[in-house]
């Protein structure tokens, strides 16, 4: 495993501090951090890790273009 530096170290720290600050506030979005942290510990290699964070980014954007789609469809 490679040594991480003490400043991505912090940074990290710093990062990790403030997504569960935004968690606290958005409850609701709990379970889907979980997902996440799940299959991303389960990813192997920094490139599976970016492979599946892409592949969720992709799935939220055709849900909501979904979404819109049928609000668009609904003005009609």
């Amino acid at each position: 495993m490679a040594k991480v530096i003490p400043i991505e170290s912090s940074r990290y720290a710093k990062a990790l501090k403030r997504r569960d600050l935004f968690l606290k506030s958005h409850p609701e979005l709990v379970p889907l951090q979980r997902e996440i942290d799940e299959k991303l510990r389960k990813a192997g290699s920094l490139h599976n890790r970016l492979v599946i964070i892409r592949n969720l980014m992709m799935d939220s954007f055709l849900e909501m273009d979904e979404k819109l789609q049928a609000l668009v469809s609904n003005r009609r």
